[in-house]
């Protein structure tokens, strides 16, 4: 299940008359926004994938292994800590997109103040509570010694830099709900590749696991920094707005945020405690290395949802679209083919992970290091990430559909099932306990009730649900057996060179397949992807 999508930005209509002849009444194409939104989104993300696999040979490499698996297990902990936003982002940037469509001048200066002067204050309360929180890392792995006090020191420093990239959220969302996505993408792109290039220099002059740390920090002090002279250059020189904060706005961006807030808090307890329960479960040395193990087992895994997340927030603007013209049948229609789609992705890339995960680990790791967590780890890893893309569109559906409060119920419920399940499988059975009890879960609560209170809000009869699953099973089988058979066969890549060739042809192959299959895909393809013209 992926996070809430950004609420589709709104564009001023220029036939509505303006006395003052402001910028604001300027019409701005929102396809072109739109399509520089994803080329920076793709551009940022390849270099996230770089910063976070093709740097693992040097992480395992010049940082020592009991600080680079204590590291990798408490990192998702630094990411729940510091991406708190209690829901402000994806409010402030919704209530921004609605004043620029409607022109109103003063309440667009008003929201963009109150939410700017949040925005700053949430990060130094974060940054300041999450530093003082940093020395619970290594003794929540029972670490002592230099290696704790280094582990400390390297988790406050990111906790300081991923605090402010929320002022970058918030001042890069404003810009691009105001229709201007260029500064922010090339800043967010000049960050990343900052943050690249310092980590690699430093891991190479010999600083160890603070070579992270000050990365992510040069990545905020270059995107935040530049986000922020950005942002006040546009709003004073080009809107030209009054700025202003005042506690009624406040009050009111911080109702709205429940609900985002509901959402966000389940993201990390799903996502990124998993290493960490099972490097605290065992503790000390021994732990660290095996919750490392186990977060770069899954690495891949984690990297196939990351793509594919990026589909389901393109197509929310339309979902969202349909049902707001009452068009159900067109939806049910569009529904059918974006879960198509989102299978044969989730199914070739599950399918890949079990046939070259163990490859994968041992090439883009210290050859002298054993990072690998076992086949088992894989394979159900593999089975709950794609059962989680397989039926993850539910959510978009259902939050286009404007079902907030169900979502909230249906995603809590999820955690308060799965948290308790994933640590007592992890004391009974040992790590491969963690994907086991998450893909029970996941099937449970939203391949079974989710999907299925999905289908009823949006009317699908039983014919249409019937087809919809048996073409889901049809697409899925190919690509999922053939990685299984691979994995059963000991098939290993030799080379990096091999292990790209031998993956990219397994994925064009079953992907093939899977298209021979389903009428519908071939259309799709047929017409470049357009999903809506499948409909």
């Amino acid at each position: 299940m992926s996070e809430p999508p950004t609420p589709a930005t709104v564009v001023p209509d220029p036939g509505v008359p303006d006395s003052d002849d402001s910028i604001l009444n300027q019409p701005v194409s929102r396809r072109i926004a739109t399509l520089w939104n994803l080329a920076f989104s793709y551009a940022t993300l390849f270099l996230v994938l770089v910063r976070n696999l093709g740097l693992l040979p040097l992480y395992t490499r010049y940082i020592d292994g009991v600080e680079i698996g204590a590291w990798f297990a408490t990192g998702g902990v630094l990411a729940m800590l510091t991406n708190v936003d209690f829901g402000l982002m994806g409010v402030l940037q919704q209530q921004v997109a609605v004043a620029y469509g409607r022109k109103d001048r003063d309440r667009l200066g008003r929201v963009i103040g109150t939410g700017f002067v949040a925005a700053v204050i949430l990060a130094l309360g974060v940054a300041l509570v999450t530093a003082a929180a940093s020395p619970l890392a290594p003794l929540s792995l029972r670490l002592s010694g230099e290696t704790a006090t280094r582990l400390a020191l390297c988790f406050a420093l990111g906790a300081v830099a991923n605090a402010g990239q929320l002022i970058v959220f918030a001042t890069g969302g404003v810009l691009r709900c105001l229709q201007r996505p260029i500064l922010p993408g090339a800043l967010r792109l000049a960050g990343e590749l900052t943050a690249v290039v310092a980590t690699v220099w430093m891991l190479l002059t010999g600083w160890g696991l603070w070579s992270i740390a000050w990365g992510l920090l040069f990545r905020s002090l270059v995107d935040g920094g530049g986000n922020v002279l950005a942002f006040f250059w546009t709003v004073h020189a080009r809107f030209r707005l009054p700025l202003h904060a005042n506690w009624r706005d406040a009050r009111e961006m911080l109702s709205l945020s429940m609900y985002s807030f509901a959402f966000q808090m389940t993201r990390p307890l799903k996502f990124g405690l998993d290493a960490w329960f099972v490097g605290a479960a065992i503790g000390g040395e021994l732990g660290a290395r095996v919750g490392g193990a186990y977060a770069l087992t899954i690495r891949a895994h984690e990297t196939v949802r990351l793509v594919a997340d990026q589909f389901a927030a393109a197509i929310f603007p339309s979902l969202a679209h349909l049902h707001g013209e009452g068009a159900t049948e067109h939806l049910r229609r569009v529904v059918m083919t974006a879960f198509k789609l989102q299978t044969l992705v989730a199914a070739v890339g599950m399918g890949g992970v079990m046939a070259f995960n163990e490859s994968f680990v041992r090439l883009f790791t210290d050859p002298g290091v054993n990072w690998y967590g076992g086949d088992l780890i894989t394979v159900l890893a593999a089975l709950w990430v794609f059962a989680l893309l397989a039926g993850g569109l539910s959510f978009e559906v259902l939050y286009a559909m404007g079902e907030f409060a169900s979502i909230a119920r249906l995603v809590w419920l999820e955690v308060a099932i799965r948290t308790p399940l994933v640590l007592a499988m992890l004391w009974l059975v040992g790590p491969w306990g963690v994907p086991a009890a998450a893909l029970l879960t996941q099937i449970i609560v939203c391949n079974v009730i989710m999907l299925r209170y999905m289908l009823r809000m949006a009317r699908f009869s039983t014919a249409e649900v019937r087809a919809l699953l048996v073409g889901q099973a049809r697409i899925a089988a190919i690509p999922l057996a053939a990685g299984a058979v691979l994995l059963a066969a000991g098939v290993a890549a030799p080379t990096r060179p091999a292990f790209a060739w031998q993956g990219a042809l397994f994925a064009v192959l079953t992907a093939a397949a899977a298209l021979l299959l389903d009428r519908d895909l071939r259309r799709v393809v047929r017409n470049r992807g357009r999903i809506e013209a499948m409909a």
